[in-house]
């Protein structure tokens, strides 16, 4: 990743939000290291915030003028007023990939910090179009209410976790995905009817989804301009 130094301080290619107590000196010290390492001007509250200036204001500039921001969901991430204000104030956020995190437990009680209060009490995701987090053993039910505030929401990966989708019959998303990938969900016994509406879908992975109803005809799906579903373990 290059470097893209401007006479503006607060230009950075990373911010890193984190809670200070749980990574500082171990995951947060590496990572800061190795991304300035390569040349990446990377943000870091306790390195970047100005003597003398409102850390506050000093946070907001450096949220606004930072083009990634990898957000690092320790144990005690949301019990932090200060990173839920970061969050609060990352409201154009584009992509969030939490794949490989070993994130666990019950929805909402861990993916509250993921989706639920991101999304429904700050209202955050509006803008965003890919969404990851495959690969963690997260369980619980997924309804509607999850996906309220993701209207431009393209790209979504929630494989090889214990999620349990629960979604009404005539749910219609406030999405077009053109990427999804739900292997290992728990997406049956029926076949989910709110896909028909994806008018935009390219690749569909469904496998192992507990699906054991008919899949809808090709003259059905007709609307999706490429569909695959790898639905051989259903």
């Amino acid at each position: 990743m290059a470097s893209s130094s401007t006479s503006n301080p607060h230009s950075y290619d990373v911010f890193l939000s984190f809670r200070g107590e749980d990574t500082r000196k171990n995951f947060t010290d590496h990572l800061y290291n190795s991304l300035v390492a390569y040349g990446t001007h990377t943000f870091r509250d306790d390195e970047e915030v100005e003597k003398g200036e409102d850390i506050k204001s000093g946070l907001s500039r450096a949220i606004q003028g930072s083009n990634i921001f990898i957000i690092i969901f320790s144990k005690n991430y949301a019990t932090s007023k200060w990173c839920l204000n970061e969050l609060v104030k990352i409201n154009y956020l584009k992509e969030l990939n939490l794949d490989y995190n070993s994130l666990d437990g019950q929805v909402p009680s861990k993916f509250i910090i993921l989706v639920h209060i991101i999304s429904l009490c700050m209202g955050l995701l509006s803008n965003l179009e890919a969404l990851v987090i495959g690969r963690n053993p997260l369980a619980g039910i997924v309804s509607e209410v999850h996906f309220t505030k993701l209207s431009n929401l393209k790209y979504l990966e929630m494989s090889r976790t214990y999620l349990t989708f629960s979604l009404s019959s005539n749910w219609i998303p406030p999405f077009q995905l053109q990427y999804m990938k739900m292997i290992s969900c728990k997406m049956g016994p029926k076949f989910p009817a709110w896909l028909q509406t994806q008018r935009s879908l390219q690749n569909l992975y469904i496998s192992n989804s507990g699906i054991v109803d008919t899949t809808p005809s090709i003259r059905e799906f007709i609307i999706i301009n490429f569909l695959y579903i790898l639905n051989s373990c259903n």
